[in-house]
């Protein structure tokens, strides 16, 4: 009897979500390790974004930056900076 198709899908997320996950495991070491060889603000700016949930507006209030668009572009240069550290 073959399996819903419903089922089969949601099977199919299910696996996909389980190794997405067990992906950012084994590479935790090497982004925790490359986060910490940035400076101490790009580490605040990614920080406040992805651990704290910080919308840019209060993200540019705790950087320190002009307006939501400059905590944006803060956030995505350290994000930058982060997949660089993390390259061979």
């Amino acid at each position: 009897m073959a399996d819903d198709p419903a089922e089969l899908a949601e099977r199919r997320a299910r696996l996909r979500k389980e190794m997405h996950q067990a992906s950012l495991r084994a590479l935790a070491p090497e982004i925790e390790a490359a986060r910490a060889r940035l400076t101490e603000r790009k580490r605040l700016a990614i920080a406040s974004r992805f651990e704290a949930g910080l919308s840019y507006e209060e993200i540019a209030k705790v950087l320190g930056e002009p307006s939501a668009d400059a905590a944006r572009i803060a956030v995505l240069r350290a994000l930058n900076n982060l997949a660089k550290a993390i390259e061979p």
